[in-house]
C-alpha cells in the first residue's frame, strides 16, 4: 500500500456520478436510523476505481447518529493511515466539512455473490493478512456480512475487505476482543461456506 498522504480538501460535484452501495450501519447490532442508510458510495462509470463515500443526513438522526458518523469517518482514515498490509481499501482524500472520502474502489467479486470455491491458500493468505491487520492495532468489526469481503480476479485471487467500521467498545474490553471477534468470525465464514480447515501445528 502507498504511503498515506494528508488529505485535500475538495469540493465532489456528485452530479452524473453512479450510485452502487448503500450502506446501512448498526450499533451493537441494531440499525441506527431506524435501519435507514445513512452513506452511498458513487463512482464514474469512467473510472471503477476511484469511488466517492458520501454522508446522507436523514430527518431522524439524532445528535447521537452524527457523532458516530464522525466517529466511523475518522476510523475509516486510521486505517487508511496505518493498514500497511493492503487488505483494506486506499483512501486518497477527505472532505472534512461534509465527511465525503475520496477512495478506492476493490475491483473483484463480494464473496456473497461468488458461487465457485476457494483454493486453501486463498484462505491461509487472507487468514495470515488478517492477523497482520490487527498487529497494527485495528479490527474490521463486521466479518459476518461477507459481502465485505472481495476476491479479487486471477491471477491474485486475494480477499480483500470494504468497509472497516468504527465499533463502540464496551467498558471492560478492549480492540484486542474485536479483533478476537474478526478472526472467529472469518475463520467460521470460511468453514462453513468454503470448507476451510485451519493448518495443524506440526508437533
Amino acid at each position: 500500500k502507498s504511503e498515506f498522504k494528508a488529505p485535500s480538501q475538495q469540493n465532489i460535484d456528485i452530479q452524473g456520478l453512479h450510485t452502487i452501495h448503500e450502506e446501512k450501519l448498526t450499533v451493537e447490532g441494531e440499525p441506527i436510523n431506524q435501519g435507514q442508510g445513512w452513506a452511498v458510495f458513487i463512482r464514474s462509470e469512467k473510472d471503477p476505481g476511484i469511488g466517492y463515500r458520501v454522508l446522507k443526513q436523514p430527518d431522524n438522526m439524532t445528535g447521537d447518529d452524527h457523532r458516530y458518523q464522525q466517529l466511523d469517518v475518522q476510523y475509516k482514515l486510521e486505517v487508511a493511515e496505518r493498514d500497511t498490509t493492503g487488505l483494506t481499501p486506499q483512501v486518497y482524500a477527505h472532505d472534512p466539512e461534509t465527511e465525503t472520502l475520496k477512495m478506492e474502489m476493490i475491483q473483484g467479486t463480494p464473496l456473497n455473490k461468488y458461487s465457485g470455491t476457494l483454493p486453501p491458500e486463498t484462505m491461509e493468505r487472507f487468514i495470515d493478512e488478517l492477523g497482520a491487520f490487527h498487529s497494527l492495532g485495528l479490527y474490521h468489526g463486521d466479518l459476518s456480512d461477507v459481502s465485505h469481503w472481495v476476491l479479487t480476479p486471477a491471477p491474485e485471487k486475494r480477499i480483500r475487505l470494504i468497509d472497516p467500521s468504527f465499533t463502540y467498545i464496551p467498558s471492560g474490553k478492549t480492540r484486542e476482543s474485536i479483533q478476537q471477534m474478526d478472526l472467529g468470525t472469518a475463520m467460521r465464514e470460511l468453514r462453513q461456506h468454503w470448507g476451510y480447515i485451519e493448518p495443524q501445528n506440526p508437533e
